[in-house]
């Protein structure tokens, strides 16, 4: 009898298919763009504590360093009026210091000059940092000018000022200084004029870093800057902003 032989036909094993990790294009990083807009964002902030540094502060500290030397002069000759450039010295810098610890506070909207109103804040700043110049300011009002600019704007706006005023005393050796205020066509313009040295004024020539402050102030209002001046015909610094209607 034949044996019967059953064949057990194994398959060979199914071939690997080795899995191929196929490499997914990188996602664009959503979070790109915010980080790029909080950069810029911190970028600008960093340049408008610069500016009011520069121009508070700094300005602040410049104006008591004029008091102190004005008293040193006048010490020997005419005492009282050197206590009385001291104790206004004193008052700046104290003035100064509490502004300083207002921006380490990162209180940056306090300012109780501005808070008093544009006509008040003006007089007030013409009339401390001339104080000890030897440039006798005067100071031309629109009543109109109070109505037409909105509160929240006299900060920046007395910042314009400060820094137009501080460079006619630290540069143009000027005796007189003329702030105008005006209202032209619902348009507000402000002018700080003197009778100083003046200067060229060089076209491709990257400002100063006081001049920038004057020029990127002005275009965040929304308004614009001018500076006209020449050589030994003093210097006018023009501020128009347009009004709420434009």
């Amino acid at each position: 009898m034949a044996t019967r032989v059953q064949m057990l036909h194994t398959e060979p094993p199914a071939p690997r298919v080795a899995r191929l990790n196929h490499t997914r294009p990188p996602r664009r990083n959503r979070a790109a763009p915010s980080l790029e807009a909080r950069l810029h964002q911190l970028e600008e902030e960093r340049e408008r504590i610069s500016r009011d540094l520069h121009d508070s502060v700094l300005q602040s500290l410049y104006a008591v360093g004029l008091k102190l030397r004005a008293s040193k002069l006048l010490n020997p000759e005419a005492p009282t009026r050197a206590i009385e450039h001291l104790e206004q010295a004193v008052a700046q810098l104290d003035e100064a210091v509490e502004e300083l610890r207002g921006f380490l506070r990162a209180d940056l909207r306090h300012d109780r000059v501005a808070e008093s109103g544009l006509e008040r804040g003006l007089r007030s700043l013409a009339l401390s940092m001339t104080a000890a110049s030897g440039v006798t300011p005067h100071l031309s009002f629109h009543p109109l000018a109070e109505q037409l600019l909105p509160r929240q704007h006299v900060r920046e706006v007395l910042h314009i000022v400060r820094e137009a005023i501080s460079n006619t005393i630290r540069h143009a050796q000027a005796t007189d200084l003329r702030l105008t205020v005006e209202v032209l066509h619902d348009r507000l313009r402000i002018e700080v004029q003197d009778n100083g040295t003046g200067f060229r004024l060089h076209r491709g020539t990257r400002p100063g870093f006081g001049l920038r402050n004057l020029t990127a102030r002005a275009e965040h209002l929304g308004g614009r800057l001018r500076i006209v001046s020449a050589p030994w015909r003093g210097t006018r610094v023009v501020f128009e902003w347009p009004g709420v209607s434009q």
